[in-house]
C-alpha cells in the first residue's frame, strides 16, 4: 500500500480558504474506496480540529511554523521518516529540496 503525506498544518479554521481546503479534501478523500494510507501532518490546532476517523488516515504531530528555514529541513525529514511515497503540499511554500514526488 502506498503512502500519501498531506502538509495539513493549515487545516480547519486557522486558515480560512487554505485551511477549509485541506479539510475538505481530507474528509472526501476519506470517503472513497481506494488502497492508499495516509499521513496527515498537523498543528496543535488543526489536531484539536482533525475528526477524520478511518483507519487509512493517521494524524502526525508536527509543530513546526510556515515560511521559515526550519520548515525547509523539517518537511522532508518528517516525510522520510513516515515512509511517504508521494506529497500533497497545498500552499507555495514547498521545500526546496523534496525527494519525493509531490503536487
Amino acid at each position: 500500500m502506498k503512502t500519501i503525506g498531506i502538509d495539513a498544518r493549515f487545516y480547519g479554521t486557522q486558515a480560512k480558504g487554505l485551511g477549509r481546503y485541506t479539510q475538505e479534501l481530507i474528509k472526501h478523500l476519506a470517503q472513497l474506496d481506494h488502497d492508499y494510507a495516509f499521513k496527515v501532518f498537523l498543528n496543535k490546532q488543526g489536531r484539536e480540529e482533525y475528526d477524520v476517523k478511518d483507519k487509512r488516515f493517521e494524524a502526525v504531530p508536527f509543530d513546526v511554523p510556515w515560511y521559515g528555514f526550519a520548515e525547509q529541513r523539517a518537511v522532508p525529514a518528517a516525510l522520510k521518516k513516515a515512509g511517504v511515497d508521494f506529497a500533497h503540499i497545498p500552499h507555495f511554500n514547498a521545500p526546496y529540496f523534496l525527494s519525493i514526488p509531490y503536487v
